[in-house]
């Protein structure tokens, strides 16, 4: 489809809703569901609609993200008049500035834009977790004749849903307000962070919003500016999508791929990812011993399981050793749960060791509370990248493993710690 841009939006901060696990990466670049990141679903469906100019926008830690997509080859995005482009802040002798905010990201490369010479320009977010094919939204977009199209979806809304841009819409489909997170909901419609634009309505609004001197945001400056001005049409979307705000959705998320069979199946929804990323594509098949039991799990290629794996996530390589229990818990690239080791509620990143007869928040969290100062505020234990957990110790609820730290033989740490 040569006469639409697509702008991804996967730069964003996300340490406080994340913890460890976006020390060293951008959130879009955060493992999902056992082999894929977060940014293989808008990768993914972008290149399913045949949308070939793709545009990454990238501040945070870019370099996780960077190696992860390359020049775009696992989506299809190479090649002759097709593009997958990384933008990352430009820091040189006449600009220093990090971006400053969404709508200034995009504005200080309308040179990609432009070099495409399009008619539409579909602005999306990385770390969303949805299909959608594309086509339709165009199909719409033209049909309405419409400057902008948001894509909304409609929820029932909670007093503290303010995490949300809300829309009002007419009979007509016609936006006729929008405001980006606001103090209460204003309606029951919110915006899946999803933007069809004419090229030269954004253009504008990007040229507009840049002569202010504060923080630019595209939904909360541009689209709500475009909304009071111009021609906007709501498409709803009806299918399944999650923000995933913070570790608690993100594990939320993980549990209702293993127990609602009506999420959609990642396979027929042509999700793709990068399989040379760790071997991921090309490890040896799962090993499940005689004696192992494995309930309710997704097993990623090359793991070996010899203990329990129940209601969990194994990403590619890890191994679970006879007597080890991985219960309720995402489990990430080539760890390794020795014998007696037992785990609960844990999201561990890549690399970790958890030694004989170890324990990882295996206690009753059912009445725990965490502290309200507690960031992320969760009963989840989550351990960084390669940390080691040695024989006969005990990690607790809620508590927080940062990356490369041992956890000497036989301590325990309590309840919500942070260890740095």
């Amino acid at each position: 489809m040569k006469e639409i841009v697509a702008m991804i939006l996967a730069g964003g901060k996300t340490t406080s809703g994340y913890g460890v696990l976006a020390l060293n990466r951008a959130k879009a670049a955060i493992p999902f569901c056992g082999r894929y990141r977060l940014i293989d679903f808008a990768l993914s469906n972008l290149s399913n609609s045949n949308i070939e100019r793709v545009g990454i926008i990238t501040q945070y830690l870019p370099a996780s993200l960077m190696g992860h997509i390359g020049i775009g080859s696992s989506w299809d995005l190479d090649g002759f008049g097709r593009a997958a482009k990384i933008m990352p802040p430009f820091i040189g002798i006449n600009n220093t500035e990090w971006y400053l905010g969404t709508a200034d990201a995009i504005y200080r490369n309308l040179n990609f834009i432009e070099e495409w010479n399009p008619k539409l320009v579909l602005v999306l977010a990385g770390d969303h977790i949805y299909t959608m094919d594309y086509r339709h939204l165009i199909g719409y977009h033209i049909e309405k004749q419409a400057d902008l199209t948001i894509v909304y979806k409609r929820i029932n809304p909670k007093p503290s849903d303010t995490q949300f841009g809300y829309l009002n819409i007419d009979n007509n489909h016609r936006v006729t307000n929008f405001v980006e997170k606001p103090e209460t909901p204003i309606s029951d419609t919110i915006s899946l962070g999803i933007y069809l634009f004419n090229r030269e309505i954004l253009e504008q609004a990007l040229e507009d919003d840049a002569k202010s001197p504060t923080y630019h945001n595209i939904s909360a400056d541009v689209v709500a500016k475009v909304v009071r001005e111009k021609t906007v049409y709501g498409y709803e979307f009806k299918g399944f999508w999650e923000y995933l705000k913070d570790i608690n959705e993100y594990f939320e998320v993980h549990m209702k791929f293993l127990n609602d069979d009506n999420i959609f199946d990642l396979e027929k929804a042509g999700i793709r990812t990068n399989l040379y990323d760790r071997n991921t594509g090309f490890r040896p098949p799962i090993f499940i011993s005689p004696n192992a039991i494995v309930e309710k799990s997704i097993i990623s290629l090359g793991c070996k399981i010899s203990g329990k794996a129940y209601q969990s996530i194994l990403s590619p390589g890890v191994i679970i050793e006879e007597g080890a229990e991985v219960i309720d818990s995402i489990i990430m690239h080539d760890c390794i749960i020795k014998k007696g080791a037992k785990l609960k509620r844990v999201v561990s990143d890549k690399d970790s060791i958890f030694d004989e007869n170890s324990q990882v928040n295996f206690t009753d969290t059912s009445n725990l509370v965490p502290p309200p100062d507690l960031v992320p505020n969760t009963t989840l234990t989550t351990i960084g990248k390669n940390v080691r957990v040695e024989k006969n110790s005990k990690i607790s609820a809620g508590c927080q493993i940062y990356p490369n730290k041992i956890i000497n033989k036989g301590n325990e740490i309590p309840n919500f710690s942070v260890i740095k």
